[in-house]
């Protein structure tokens, strides 16, 4: 059985298209620049592994659907012009002009975005044997039912949890409401202008705590980064 669906759910999203899972192939288009990993500095920022772009397939009930998947990081500066924090990110794309975007988030607080992307709206999905509770016998396979049939997904941790981490103690500046959210629309306003998304029409999900922090986060982006989310 699939890891079992969060409580509650916050989102919005129109629906359109379909999915597919072949072996993958690396791309060296979005890898990150050499520059930027020189830059990182000492401390755990220069741990972080460079950006990974691969192509998949899935069967889906509409027929087989190719995606990019995306593992990577979002660099964030402080006002020296040192990095100061690196926001990890999955996402799954789609060709197709203007297709919907959904940014996608935990709760917890402390959640990174393991549950949904592979409890849920990924195109894979994590078995956890047959009563859905056996860790030892966890396995990963194909989702038919992924929102990428209709929406473009970017899985997001929260600096502190998953792969995001910030230089030396900086993480805690991080680990409140106002920062939290602050830092959510800043990522999410750096992957769209990095990946030319400003037409795209963007929803924000999330579960448990991951709901407040989509109603803040989303006004966050309104306010301090220009960006409308459709819901």
């Amino acid at each position: 059985s699939v890891l079992p669906e969060a409580d509650f759910l916050f989102l919005a999203a129109p629906l359109t298209a379909a999915s597919a899972q072949d072996a993958p192939k690396d791309s060296s288009k979005a890898q990150q620049s050499r520059s930027e990993r020189r830059d990182s500095g000492p401390g755990i920022l220069a741990l972080l592994p460079s950006d990974s772009v691969t192509q998949h397939s899935i069967d889906t009930p509409k027929g087989k659907l190719s995606y990019t998947a995306t593992a990577g990081t979002l660099t964030f500066y402080d006002q020296s012009g040192s990095q100061s924090a690196k926001v990890f990110y999955t996402a799954y794309t789609v060709s197709g002009a203007n297709r919907p975007l959904t940014f996608v988030f935990n709760g917890g607080p402390g959640a990174a975005s393991a549950f949904l992307h592979l409890g849920l709206v990924g195109p894979r999905v994590l078995e956890l044997g047959p009563d859905g509770h056996d860790a030892t016998r966890a396995e990963l396979h194909d989702n038919p039912q992924t929102w990428l049939a209709f929406t473009d997904l970017v899985l997001i941790d929260p600096i502190g949890t998953g792969w995001s981490r910030a230089k030396g103690d900086d993480a805690k500046n991080f680990w409140n409401v106002r920062a939290d959210t602050d830092a959510m629309a800043k990522a999410i306003a750096l992957y769209v202008t990095h990946n030319n998304r400003a037409a795209s029409p963007k929803y924000l999900l999330g579960e448990s705590y991951g709901g407040f922090r989509a109603a803040k986060t989303a006004r966050a982006l309104q306010r301090d980064q220009g960006i409308a989310i459709s819901g």
